[in-house]
């Protein structure tokens, strides 16, 4: 199309037109490339605008983690602080068998998960045996204690709700425990 308006204005009697044109020409080429270049760092501030944010998402999924990860730490402080102030039921002292107290003896296997009260409470490698903290004598208590042991390869959780009265001795079998 170009060359056709130039040749019309090249024609005889037309050269003050040709230059104009010209001149029209180059102004609308360095047009496009302006314009090409604006539509350039158009799309690199677009693109610089993406990564920021998802550099931003990717920082605050990492900070999500170490929430997780804090508040997961702090969960087994607190097991452990429960375990070892007799918050929750404890391995059980030799000395310290009271009448307000209840004993449970726990027959699991090694290395079985043991979780009373939706707590795991770590178990000791050999006779396992745990006391209650302080019971009003007379009043029953129960505990919702669950097992959860490795076979084949997968997870196989046994559970039972234990009643147990202050100064008395229950047992758990997990065998005797039902399937969940």
């Amino acid at each position: 199309m170009y060359s056709i308006v130039l040749a019309m204005a090249l024609a005889p009697g037309n050269a003050a037109l040709a230059a104009d044109i010209e001149t029209d020409i180059r102004d609308l080429k360095r047009s496009v490339a302006e314009l090409r270049k604006e539509q350039e760092q158009t799309r690199i501030d677009e693109l610089k605008q993406v990564i920021s944010r998802l550099r931003q998402q990717v920082t605050d999924d990492k900070l999500d983690e170490l929430r997780r990860d804090v508040l997961a730490l702090r969960h087994a402080e607190a097991v452990y602080h429960a375990y070892h102030t007799a918050a929750m039921v404890l391995p059980m002292p030799a000395a310290e068998k009271t009448v307000r107290r209840a004993t449970i003896a726990v027959e699991i296997p090694a290395g079985a998960t043991f979780v009373v009260n939706n707590q795991e409470v770590p178990v000791p490698p050999v006779s396992p045996t745990f006391i209650t903290p302080p019971l009003e004598p007379g009043k029953d208590y129960f505990y919702d204690c669950k097992v959860t042991v490795k076979k084949d390869g997968k997870d196989v959780t046994k559970a039972k709700r234990i009643k147990v009265r202050a100064g008395e001795v229950v047992h758990i079998n997990y065998e005797d425990m039902e399937s969940h």
